[in-house]
């Protein structure tokens, strides 16, 4: 199955690295600076250990946080990331607060700058006492790329047939990051006498 997205996809762009190293720490001495996009990549060495960034944005922009923890996964490494401005007001983080539960979004999250300026990106552990060279860490920070998500075919994974009778298929797939375009789906492969 081939899906075409009719509107059209930006180029692609180098993206900046950016590892930290110890010591950093939250009062701007040690704090590393990135331009979007980058890669910033760092390790939660012990326990309360916070890994400090800073990045400008534009009046407008919407930004993505694509998080990534390839060498401990959930439960063990919970990483929360928090995006303040210059008067430490929050703009995003990756938690969801309800009640007394604290909910980590894996993943993903997506923030609009309303204002131009400087801002200051914190990724740690959820709690402030698990660390070391497995909590590993990638955020990914990048202008917002409207797209379609992950394809789903829905029903089962496999269709029985019966000659000359009709089966519908479904497929879904959000529009994610403000795509609002059409999109074609072209079914390829089909074993002899099955037509699409």
């Amino acid at each position: 199955t081939v899906i075409e997205e009719t509107a059209p996809v930006p180029t692609a762009q180098v993206l900046n690295g950016t590892q930290e190293t110890e010591p950093n720490d939250e009062s701007g001495t040690h704090t590393l600076a990135f331009t979007v996009p980058a890669l910033v990549e760092g390790v939660i060495g012990e326990g309360g250990d916070i890994d400090p960034f800073r990045f400008k944005a534009s009046t407008g922009q919407q930004l993505v946080f694509e998080i990534e923890t390839p060498r401990a996964a959930p439960p063990l490494f919970n990483p929360r990331i928090d995006v303040t401005d210059a008067e430490v007001k929050e703009i995003i983080t990756n938690l969801q607060f309800s009640g007394a539960t604290i909910t980590s979004v894996a993943g993903r999250v997506v923030a609009k700058f309303e204002t131009a300026g400087e801002y200051h990106l914190a990724v740690r552990d959820v709690t402030s006492v698990h660390g070391g060279s497995e909590y590993y860490y990638r955020v990914l920070v990048r202008p917002e790329l409207p797209h379609l998500g992950h394809v789903h075919v829905a029903g089962e994974d496999r269709l029985n047939l019966i000659r000359g009778v009709p089966r519908q298929v479904t497929i879904n797939t959000p529009r994610q990051e403000g795509y609002n375009g059409d999109f074609a789906v072209t079914v390829e492969d089909l074993p002899p006498g099955v037509k699409s």
